[in-house]
């Protein structure tokens, strides 16, 4: 029995997070980034600059160690190039690039981030009412970072995380409701 744990959790994909996050979302109580913190998956936040690229999401793109892919919608996408370099499959470690803001900072932190337009693209056949309610303007179909990270975590097969995490997002909704009947 022990050895067939031990089996498992070698032939398990090991992924992480990497929160590209806009400076305004650091300080916003509605932010559910954060939710991410708790989780057993490894978590990475570097904060977004026009100017400067994140240079721990740069060695990671670097590295071939990593498989490094942008979780973003494919029709926002619209710098994406084909760049030609094909990575291993079998890289130890799949970093799943998420932008953590509201979708117009999310489009212009990706228009202003050539960086980003060199990365695969990660899709995700989502067909879900989002659970998240703390923003006025929120796009249909559209998913808050928790939500996304959920979907991933399903996808990748972690399905207790998965399910946590959405949990924690229905908590953290409901909490900030009862303290504050206004928005973000």
């Amino acid at each position: 029995m022990k050895q067939a744990l031990m089996n498992e959790k070698e032939n398990s994909k090991a992924i992480e997070f990497y929160l590209l996050i806009h400076a305004n979302e650091l300080a916003k109580a509605s932010n559910t980034g954060q939710l991410l913190k708790d989780l057993s998956v490894p978590l990475s936040i570097g904060e977004w600059s026009r100017v400067k690229e994140p240079v721990d999401l740069m060695n990671r793109i670097k590295s071939p160690a990593h498989k490094v892919v942008l979780v973003f919608p494919s029709e926002f996408a619209t710098y994406q190039q084909d760049t030609g370099i094909s990575q291993p499959e079998k890289q130890p470690v799949t970093t799943y690039v998420l932008i953590d803001g509201t979708w117009q900072q999310a489009r212009k932190i990706y228009r202003k981030s050539p960086y980003l337009h060199q990365l695969p693209l990660e899709f995700l056949n989502v067909d879900r009412k989002s659970v998240y309610t703390l923003r006025r303007n929120q796009q249909e179909k559209g998913l808050c970072t928790a939500e996304v990270a959920a979907c991933i975590l399903e996808q990748e097969g972690l399905l207790d995380e998965s399910d946590i995490l959405m949990q924690k997002l229905v908590s953290f909704c409901e909490n900030f409701h009862s303290k504050s009947p206004a928005t973000a």
